[in-house]
Protein backbone atom coordinates (compact mmCIF):
# COMPACT_ATOMS: atom_id res chain seq x y z
CA UNK A 1 0.00 0.00 0.00
CA UNK A 2 1.29 3.74 -0.63
CA UNK A 3 -0.16 6.83 1.28
CA UNK A 4 -1.98 9.30 -0.87
CA UNK A 5 -2.93 12.02 1.40
CA UNK A 6 -4.93 12.75 4.28
CA UNK A 7 -9.12 12.84 3.75
CA UNK A 8 -10.63 16.36 4.78
CA UNK A 9 -13.85 15.44 5.15
CA UNK A 10 -15.79 11.80 6.74
CA UNK A 11 -18.43 10.00 3.97
CA UNK A 12 -20.12 6.57 4.62
CA UNK A 13 -20.64 4.61 1.36
CA UNK A 14 -21.71 1.75 3.34
CA UNK A 15 -24.56 1.17 1.06
CA UNK A 16 -22.93 2.55 -2.05
CA UNK A 17 -20.86 1.24 -4.92
CA UNK A 18 -16.63 1.20 -4.89
CA UNK A 19 -16.47 4.68 -6.16
CA UNK A 20 -19.78 5.99 -5.82
CA UNK A 21 -18.17 8.65 -2.94
CA UNK A 22 -15.44 11.12 -3.34
CA UNK A 23 -13.80 12.73 -0.99
CA UNK A 24 -10.98 16.04 -0.72
CA UNK A 25 -8.00 15.03 0.03
CA UNK A 26 -4.54 16.71 1.23
CA UNK A 27 -1.50 15.87 -0.02
CA UNK A 28 1.31 18.24 1.38
CA UNK A 29 1.42 20.62 4.59
CA UNK A 30 1.60 19.91 8.34
CA UNK A 31 -0.81 17.85 9.61
CA UNK A 32 -1.53 17.17 13.51
CA UNK A 33 -1.67 13.51 13.84
CA UNK A 34 -2.48 11.22 17.01
CA UNK A 35 0.02 8.57 18.21
CA UNK A 36 -0.83 5.15 19.18
CA UNK A 37 1.87 4.93 21.63
CA UNK A 38 3.98 7.84 23.27
CA UNK A 39 6.19 9.77 21.74
CA UNK A 40 8.74 12.74 23.05
CA UNK A 41 10.54 15.42 21.70
CA UNK A 42 13.54 13.04 20.69
CA UNK A 43 11.05 11.55 17.86
CA UNK A 44 11.45 14.67 16.18
CA UNK A 45 12.43 13.67 12.37
CA UNK A 46 11.60 9.95 12.80
CA UNK A 47 9.49 8.53 9.91
CA UNK A 48 5.86 7.32 10.66
CA UNK A 49 3.27 4.94 9.94
CA UNK A 50 -0.20 4.21 9.81
CA UNK A 51 -1.97 2.51 12.40
CA UNK A 52 -5.50 2.58 11.28
CA UNK A 53 -7.59 5.42 9.91
CA UNK A 54 -7.53 7.33 13.34
CA UNK A 55 -3.86 6.71 14.61
CA UNK A 56 -0.03 6.64 13.37
CA UNK A 57 2.96 5.44 15.22
CA UNK A 58 6.86 5.63 14.61
CA UNK A 59 7.21 1.85 14.71
CA UNK A 60 5.80 0.06 11.36
CA UNK A 61 3.35 -2.69 11.98
CA UNK A 62 4.58 -6.10 10.78
CA UNK A 63 0.97 -5.82 8.70
CA UNK A 64 1.22 -2.61 6.96
CA UNK A 65 4.29 -0.97 6.66
CA UNK A 66 2.75 2.50 5.33
CA UNK A 67 5.08 5.64 5.76
CA UNK A 68 2.75 8.69 5.73
CA UNK A 69 5.45 11.50 7.44
CA UNK A 70 8.25 12.31 9.20
CA UNK A 71 7.39 14.17 12.75
CA UNK A 72 8.44 18.00 12.61
CA UNK A 73 6.59 19.62 15.68
CA UNK A 74 6.18 17.41 19.22
CA UNK A 75 3.17 18.78 20.90
CA UNK A 76 3.12 16.26 23.66
CA UNK A 77 3.07 12.75 24.12
CA UNK A 78 0.44 11.29 21.97
CA UNK A 79 0.44 14.08 19.38
CA UNK A 80 2.75 15.90 16.51
CA UNK A 81 2.79 17.66 13.44
CA UNK A 82 3.78 15.50 10.39
CA UNK A 83 5.12 16.87 7.57
CA UNK A 84 2.86 14.01 4.96
CA UNK A 85 4.71 15.53 1.66
CA UNK A 86 7.75 13.82 2.53
CA UNK A 87 5.80 10.68 1.77
CA UNK A 88 3.70 11.72 -1.40
CA UNK A 89 6.80 12.28 -3.04
CA UNK A 90 8.80 9.26 -1.77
Amino acid sequence: FIFQGIAMEYVDNTNGAAGAKKVNVRRHGLIKMTFATAISQANVGDNVFLVDDDLVDVTAQSTNKIFCGIIVGYIDTTHAYVDIERAITA
